[in-house]
């Protein structure tokens, strides 16, 4: 009997339903794929549990205990499915070491790896990344072990060329291309927010949808200060210390009453995928928080304000201006400022502090793009693709090529 095809994600954190979107999974089984996702947050990162308090989990989802749970369940599929695997599972510890050891040395499905940044990333001074690192390693002691164990497994795995069968690449910049080098494939495709775009825009093409939100103004909210995330997994107690609740949400709100008064134009916020906000906070004064993904919002935005966010390539490529914020607190975390600047300058977008007085903000400029800056970051970050093809499409010719 003919095996059929089966898509298999290995994901080390908590999978959400949220992902079920990101990753196109019912877009995958509407062309006769079938779908599981194995989720390794126990085996490899028990202490980032906390960071997904209250979230709903995917049918899809089996939740792996241990390595040997993980082979004996793979030796099971293999006699029923062909499989292709995507595999995110770093080397960042010995447990993760041990499972891509498995996977690119003992078994043979295909695997496919995805690790594009799909964001600019910052070129820090070696010299005063030294001294900051071990100046703030000496406070946080489990965060020097943690980025320490990272560096040795990750080295070890690079030695041992522990290498998948395809790389997946979202643009030209910031991926392992060293890999091309090792027979490993590179392929091109989207990010992931620029592939649900792709997807939501083919699915709707010939429909007239009703939104109750035209010429708003998008603020992408980040997941802190309210809410605990990355820091959970660094175990760094000091992430972010001097960015507060307390002088954030009040200041952010008063920018917000400003800009609706210039501009007359209602600000929708945008929560970040690891926080939960009732619908209009207090401390967002009040306003909507929506449930529509920002693919639904961005064709009618006016405007798009964030701290910084992987969700700025839908801005890009729908042309609409960035407004990059940040306040005095935020201007204390070096690191943070570094990565900040290195958006602004690779967008031509506009950055402002919000602890300013409101008028020294540039208005006449504010709702221009730079769109050969547009341009370059599309290509640099988001995709190399001459055709809008969403990432299912592609998953399905590796498919193809595979097991037609």
């Amino acid at each position: 009997m003919k095996k059929k095809n089966l898509f298999l994600i290995l994901w080390p954190y908590k999978w959400r339903k949220h992902d079920d979107l990101r990753f196109e999974l019912s877009q995958i089984k509407n062309i006769e794929i079938k779908v599981l996702v194995f989720e390794f947050i126990k085996f490899l990162y028990p202490h980032f549990i906390p960071a997904y308090k209250n979230y709903s989990t995917s049918k899809d989802v089996i939740k792996i205990q241990d390595l040997k749970n993980f082979k004996d369940r793979i030796k099971i599929l293999e006699q029923k499915y062909n499989i292709i695997i995507l595999n995110y599972i770093d080397s960042s510890n010995l447990n993760g070491l041990l499972l891509n050891y498995y996977l690119k040395k003992k078994q043979t499905n295909t695997i496919i790896e995805f690790k594009s940044a799909q964001i600019p990333l910052s070129k820090k001074n070696s010299d005063i990344l030294t001294y900051r690192k071990f100046k703030k390693f000496i406070n946080t002691p489990l965060t020097a072990f943690y980025y320490a164990k990272t560096y040795f497994f990750s080295y070890i795995e690079r030695k041992m060329k522990l290498f998948p069968d395809y790389l997946l690449r979202a643009g030209s910049k910031n991926y392992p291309d060293y890999m091309s080098n090792h027979g490993v494939t590179i392929k091109d495709v989207n990010s992931l927010d620029y592939s649900n775009y792709l997807t939501y825009k083919l699915k709707h093409r010939n429909k007239k949808k009703r939104n109750n939100f035209k010429n708003h103004i998008l603020y992408i909210d980040g997941y802190g200060p309210k809410f605990k995330g990355d820091e959970l997994l660094f175990k760094d107690k000091n992430w972010l210390p001097n960015f507060t609740s307390k002088n954030w949400y009040p200041i952010l709100t008063n920018f917000f009453k400003n800009l609706e008064r210039k501009f007359k134009n209602k600000i929708i916020i945008v929560p970040h995928p690891k926080t939960k906000h009732k619908n209009k906070p207090k401390y967002f004064g009040y306003r909507p928080v929506s449930k529509k993904k920002i693919f639904e919002l961005i064709d009618n935005s006016k405007l798009v304000i964030t701290r910084m966010s992987t969700a700025i390539s839908y801005a890009i490529v729908c042309r609409k201006p960035i407004l990059f914020i940040y306040s005095n607190e935020l201007n204390l975390e070096k690191n943070h400022m570094n990565e900040l600047s290195v958006n602004v300058n690779e967008t031509g977008s506009k950055v402002f502090n919000i602890n300013e007085n409101f008028d020294k903000l540039n208005f006449n400029s504010l709702l221009k793009i730079n769109k050969k800056k547009y341009s370059l970051y599309k290509k640099k970050y988001i995709t190399l693709l001459n055709k809008p093809i969403p990432n299912y499409k592609i998953i399905q010719e590796i498919f193809n090529k595979h097991y037609k």
